[in-house]
This record gives structure tokens, C-alpha cells and sequence, in this order.
């Protein structure tokens, strides 16, 4: 009697290996299967997609349009300026060796958080690309300056044209997408145009230099 019941429980777990080993197989047979599929047909859409999620969109500024007056002095402009910022914010400070690594690259800086140095040179700029892609939580941005000839009539009047001529003088920004490293730093070689800028129109007055400053002195 107990012989018969230890035979019949010996058949009903070797029937459950069975069983389990079939299945087993038929699962990895199942992910080599789709594996397989995936990288035969759609391999590529994967990768797009993972692509898709890493990239990031970018404005690419347009260069604004300048004012001159009705014989061709330039009365208004935009001047183009590169800062060093910290991508931790204002609040944040970045540690001692990335500081460091700044500073041995364009020289003292103005802060340990939020805008770090303003006014970079050319040269600077291309100094800080080694530390920039070395790890160190800091990129530059672009911010423009309006810019005015030493007239008081223009400086008053400056920001009146700016709004009257705005459709004219912005013209249309353009956008750029592009992969960011773990770091939260571009990729130079996956950077897409994918939207040029178009730069805005320059606008001439109707009154020289000289009739607005005789207009302003009234």
C-alpha cells in the first residue's frame, strides 16, 4: 500500500517536471522568437524611438533686424552675448573640482551658482568645451543686448520703434533637436536643424539722425 502511493506520487511529480520543462522551453522559445522578430523587422523603429525619447528641442534665435535712419546710420541694434550658467540652478552650487575646471578654462568667475560669468570671449568659449563635456553641470547661453548710438531722442524713442516695427525687426526663430549625454550635455554629432532661423528685417526711418534730435530738444 505505501509502495503503490509512493509510486503514484513519484509519477505525479515527474509528470509536473514534465510539464514544467515543456513550458519552460516553449518560454524561452517564445523570447528567442521574439527577440528574433525584433531585430530582423523592427529593430530600426526601436531604435528611432529610443531616439525619439533622448532628443530635445532647442530655439535657435533669430537675429533681430536694426533701425537706421533715413540716410543709413544705424540708430539701433542687437549685440549677441555668450554667459557660462549652471544647469543646477541659482540656488545650487556646483562642487569644488568643477569649479576648478572652470576656472582653468576662462579664467575667475563670478559665482559658484546660477550665472557663473557673463560676457564670455571667443575663446573662452572654445576653452570651456573640455570641461563642459568632462561632466561638469554648466553650458552657455546666448542672450542678446539691445544696443543704441549716444543719442537721447534714439534712447527714448528706441523702445517705441522696437514695438512698432516688432513683426518686421524679429523675424522667426528656429529650433535645432539634439541628444543629451547623461549629464544633460548636446551630442554635437546627433544635432538636427530642424527649423532654420529666419533673421529679421532691418527698417529704415522716415527722419535722419539730425531731425530727431532737433524733434527731442523742443
Amino acid at each position: 500500500m505505501v509502495s503503490d502511493t509512493a509510486k503514484s506520487l513519484k509519477f505525479v511529480m515527474e509528470r509536473r517536471m514534465r510539464v514544467l520543462a515543456v513550458l519552460f522551453v516553449l518560454a524561452v522559445a517564445a523570447a528567442g522568437a521574439r527577440a528574433w522578430y525584433i531585430a530582423c523587422f523592427r529593430r530600426q523603429e526601436f531604435i528611432a524611438a529610443g531616439e525619439k525619447a533622448a532628443r530635445r528641442t532647442f530655439t535657435l534665435p533669430a537675429r533681430r533686424g536694426r533701425i537706421f535712419d533715413a540716410s543709413g546710420v544705424r540708430l539701433v541694434w542687437h549685440e549677441r552675448y555668450y554667459d557660462l550658467v549652471s544647469t543646477r540652478g541659482d540656488d545650487l552650487a556646483l562642487d569644488d573640482w568643477e569649479l576648478n575646471e572652470l576656472r582653468a578654462a576662462a579664467g575667475p568667475l563670478e559665482g559658484a551658482s546660477g550665472r557663473l560669468r557673463r560676457d564670455l570671449k571667443a575663446g573662452e568659449v572654445v576653452a570651456l568645451e573640455g570641461p563642459l563635456r568632462s561632466g561638469v553641470r554648466a553650458r552657455i547661453a546666448v542672450r542678446d543686448e539691445r544696443m543704441t548710438v549716444d543719442s537721447p531722442a534714439v534712447r527714448r524713442h528706441a523702445y517705441e520703434w522696437e514695438i512698432e516695427y516688432a513683426r518686421q525687426l524679429g523675424g522667426s526663430d528656429g529650433a535645432v533637436t539634439v541628444m543629451l549625454d547623461r549629464f544633460g550635455r548636446w551630442i554635437p554629432s546627433t544635432v538636427q536643424v530642424t527649423r532654420p532661423p529666419r533673421p529679421g528685417v532691418d527698417v529704415r526711418l522716415k527722419q535722419t539722425l539730425e531731425e530727431l534730435e532737433a524733434e527731442n530738444a523742443e
